[in-house]
């Protein structure tokens, strides 16, 4: 089976792996030690490629007179909550007009699934730019912690009427260090402090067991 995402190393080899490795049944992740081949990830390099990927997947099955055996995961992009990006929903449009199966997460990206427990074994200094920014993450309700922008932090005197709105209220200092962000390479903490994780901190982080519906879409298609 083959997993088409955005980015096969970030979205595959670290956030999915890591929950799957989690939250994955011990059948299947007995499968993907045995037969690593059984799970294949692809992408051809960001959201925008991917209508075209999954065309081919699915245009090829079909030639070939086989099962279509693709499953599409992406993030929603929204930068506030409900929103979903118009390449997401053409993602979405073409897994349905080809019959993939595609998950959705509903937070902005995967970085904003990364649980308290990762941040804090992270332990970078408190009073550095990072510091500053993940104590302000954690101050952040459900809304504004699930679509800020985790890698590039928030300019929030740039941003549309929309995200101000959101964000409104939050102390000058933690806004300060809100913009900074946590940098390009954050989704690597989650591989790294792997042993932080657990179904309870990521289920936590979830909220609405989204993680859990993408494992199961996984499992049932194996």
């Amino acid at each position: 089976m083959t997993i088409l995402m955005e980015n096969r190393f970030t979205d595959g080899e670290i956030f999915l792996n890591e929950v799957l490795n989690v939250l994955g049944h011990d059948k299947m992740n007995e499968q993907r030690v045995v037969a690593p081949d059984s799970i294949c990830y692809d992408s051809q390099g960001g959201i925008g490629e991917l209508p075209k990927l999954v065309s081919d997947y699915a245009d090829r099955a079909y030639t070939e007179g086989i099962p279509i055996r693709v499953v599409v995961f992406t993030d929603s992009d929204g930068e506030i909550p409900g929103e979903i990006k118009p390449n997401v929903r053409l993602v979405q449009q073409t897994c349905e007009d080809k019959g993939v199966i595609c998950w959705t997460l509903l937070k902005r990206t995967i970085e904003n699934y990364i649980p308290d427990e990762v941040l804090d074994a992270w332990k970078p200094y408190p009073d550095s730019d990072k510091g500053r920014c993940i104590a302000a993450i954690k101050k952040l309700n459900e809304g504004q912690r699930n679509h800020y922008p985790m890698k590039k932090g928030l300019k929030i005197a740039r941003a549309n009427p929309s995200v101000q709105a959101l964000y409104r209220g939050i102390r000058d200092e933690d806004m300060v260090a809100l913009s900074n962000g946590l940098g390009k390479d954050v989704i690597k903490k989650f591989q790294e402090f792997r042993d932080s994780l657990s179904v309870e901190a990521l289920q936590r982080r979830d909220g609405k067991r989204e993680l859990d519906g993408l494992v199961k879409i996984i499992a049932d298609a194996l």
